[in-house]
């Protein structure tokens, strides 16, 4: 089973560590600094996995939001996860589109999840 995997993150230095480590666990791992560049990534590319930042900047819908969407517009997506810093996993579990939430930093356990995901 083919394995996609589109982090989105403002900041490119927590894609690129994630992207780093997990290539080797996906067929394809794509990178985004922001929401309009990971939805063309979406429509490009049927990917499977969506790691997303909650924050993705000040004029930019909250990850949470975006999961949502792009779950309802992309079937391809099994399994989506959001990162903050700023909001409490608590808030976060449960909401649509969301499978997982993870507190900053959290590398270890987001590579550990996607890795055991289908």
């Amino acid at each position: 089973m083919t394995r996609i995997l589109l982090l989105v993150d403002d900041e490119p230095r927590i894609t690129d560590l994630l992207r780093l480590v997990l290539k080797r666990s996906f067929d394809e791992v794509h990178t985004a600094t922001s929401g309009e560049a990971a939805s063309e990534i979406l429509d490009e590319h049927p990917v499977t996995h969506v790691v997303a930042d909650y924050v993705l900047g000040a004029d930019e819908p909250n990850g949470a939001t975006l999961l949502a969407a792009w779950r309802r517009i992309h079937p391809s997506i099994r399994f989506a996860a959001i990162l903050t810093g700023r909001c409490s996993i608590e808030d976060l579990v449960g909401r649509p589109g969301i499978d997982a939430a993870f507190e900053k930093p959290a590398a270890d356990e987001v590579i550990q999840r996607l890795r055991d995901e289908p």
